[in-house]
């Protein structure tokens, strides 16, 4: 994020990825893709040797143990299945949740797994036995995301309000060392007696074994909601993140807007208490009144208080949390216009400001190419969205410029490549200097969009085409421009004539030998045209839907058409019959 540039680039499958954790060590990442299968890359090789597959549909969530050695992986099959890195296998298969599960967590002071999910809970597993010993409810709606605090001790939900509800979590210090539940210590004298020494009192009901076992699970750990604190977003939670000092804890909707909150340890809470006493005191003074004992109750917002938000570029999709320096935090943040923005948290000790530190967004486009075009050089290209035109180095696939234009359609190199021809949704024709960047001329082609240009064979005009059924010549003529150069004079566009078709025009291509014109037509067919006198030559049917692009054979034997039909005819311009 420093220099802006890629680094590594993993090749996966070729499904949508949905889900990425990196391991404790920081040397794999694991991906989960929409068809359920897992893989393990090596950030140091860049290769993917261990593959899973477990799920029926798309992983939803992936967590790995303090060790590295499990991977806990979350489905929209609403199952979450342990895996073993090192033995590359599945280890077991954990049943319960009643909707997709959400997010995942491996307790580091114990052999634990927490879950949350659709269903409204979150449950822990015992892993040594594979099954759910705990469910907590209390949340009205689905329980998208949850995280711990450092120490373990604070799990903090969030589900479809705006509410943050925060869990006092509070382990069992030796689980082995517990007193022997009554049910083993009755098993053992029964395995001492005979049957006839046994009377119907000494028989434990199924109802009194249930419920010891019940009392067992429950002292595995004692998880009790101690308050809650509300978020100013109105949607629901997406990601949930604390640092890994336990001091700041981020959170997201489906919004632009990220809040912070401030976590104070043990000792900075009983300071805001004495702090809280003190001013009962003085106020208590201040009024008259006789000096009483005041007690100040411990609150949640003793321990959690909001500490500010930042709007950032777009909606987000997920964030991270780091720590470059002390008391200073980055929030990594990837937004739904695939940008990823940073924005950096100084000075939690006081008002904590809020700085969008880079955003790493001119790699590529954020909308769909509409268009390409190569210089006549071929050195570099030209690239459209409906939001820019972007100037590519071949060799080094890096963005040399980024042109300005409102809805580019379609895209074009001046002879010399020193100017660009842009038609635009609105049915213009921009002219930009390449070098500079900026807009030289916007010329009013056609009523709609202009949807195609193309360059005569002897490279003095261009023609372009659009949805209001014309192609129109046009020739360059040198003029003088004050704002472009005092000494010299540079290109434009001057109208030659107009050719009106039947139906609406996708795209236009000459003959290298500039004896015919081909437009590809809404109607399915591509109709020949002689330029000289624009007489009809040719009609070629055979596309069930309109074709997009046309292009001609250097020997001009030869004309190519591709559909959405997902098909490219191979033509031939003597008699129009389809070669292939």
């Amino acid at each position: 994020m420093r220099t802006l540039q890629l680094v590594l680039l993993l090749q996966g499958d070729n499904q949508e990825v949905t889900c990425i954790k990196s391991s404790p060590n920081s040397q794999h990442l694991a991906v989960g893709y929409v068809d359920g299968t897992i893989r393990i890359f090596s950030l140091v090789t860049a290769e993917s040797d261990v593959t899973f597959s477990g799920h029926r549909t798309a992983i939803s969530c992936l967590a790995f143990d303090k060790a590295g050695m499990k991977l806990a992986s979350g489905s929209h099959d609403t199952e979450v299945v342990v895996w073993d890195l090192v033995n590359e296998s599945g280890l077991y298969r954990l049943k319960g949740h009643k909707g997709i599960i959400t997010d995942c967590y491996f307790v580091k002071q114990r052999n634990m797994l927490i879950t949350s999910s659709k269903d409204t809970y979150v449950k822990w597993w015992d892993l040594d036995t594979q099954h759910c010993f705990k469910t907590m409810v209390g949340h009205r709606s689905e329980v998208w995301s949850f995280c711990l605090t450092p120490d373990e001790r604070r799990i903090i939900t969030g589900s479809g309000d705006s509410e943050l509800r925060i869990w006092s979590v509070e382990f069992i210090a030796n689980k082995d060392s517990m007193e022997a539940p009554l049910v083993k210590l009755q098993k053992t004298k029964l395995d001492d007696v005979t049957s006839d020494d046994v009377t119907s009192d000494d028989v434990i009901s199924d109802d009194v074994m249930q419920g010891i076992e019940d009392d067992l699970e429950e002292r595995l750990v004692s998880c009790i909601k101690v308050g809650s604190v509300m978020r100013k977003g109105r949607d629901r939670v997406v990601t949930l993140k604390v640092s890994k000092d336990g001091r700041l804890l981020t959170c997201h909707g489906n919004d632009k807007m990220v809040e912070f909150f401030r976590i104070f340890d043990e000792a900075e809470v009983a300071l805001r208490i004495k702090k809280k006493l003190k001013r009962a005191k003085k106020k208590q003074k201040n009024e008259g009144q006789e000096e009483n004992d005041i007690t100040i109750e411990r609150s949640i917002e003793d321990e959690i208080s909001h500490v500010g938000s930042f709007t950032c570029a777009g909606k987000l999709s997920s964030l991270d949390l780091t720590a470059p320096t002390p008391n200073t935090y980055n929030t990594v943040a990837l937004l739904r216009n695939n940008q990823i923005e940073t924005v950096s948290t100084i000075s939690l000790l006081s008002q904590p400001e809020y700085s969008s530190l880079k955003r790493l967004s001119q790699l590529g486009h954020r909308t769909d190419t509409k268009s390409i075009c190569f210089t006549m050089d071929g050195m570099a290209l030209l690239t459209t969205s409906s939001e820019s035109a972007k100037l590519w180095n071949r060799s080094s696939h890096q963005c040399i410029r980024t042109l300005k234009c409102s809805h580019p359609k379609c895209c074009l190199f001046v002879p010399g490549d020193r100017q660009v021809i842009l038609g635009t949704q609105e049915g213009a024709l921009e002219l930009h200097d390449v070098a500079s960047g900026t807009l030289l001329e916007t010329i009013q082609a056609h009523e709609g969009a202009v949807s195609c240009v193309a360059l005569f064979p002897n490279k003095r005009g261009i023609v372009s085409g659009g949805p209001d059924k014309k192609i129109k010549f046009w020739e360059f003529d040198l003029i003088s421009d004050e704002n472009y150069s005092v000494s010299s004079k540079r290109v434009s566009l001057t109208h030659t004539r107009t050719f009106e078709l039947d139906d609406q025009i996708l795209d236009v291509e000459f003959t290298p030998n500039n004896r015919f014109i081909a437009a590809s037509l809404l109607d399915c067919s591509v109709k020949i045209f002689y330029v000289d006198s624009l007489k009809f030559f040719l009609s070629l049917y055979g596309h069930s839907l309109p074709p997009s692009c046309v292009s001609i054979s250097s020997d001009s034997t030869l004309i190519v058409s591709g559909s959405p039909d997902r098909n490219v005819k191979i033509w031939g311009l003597d008699f129009g019959d389809c070669h292939r």
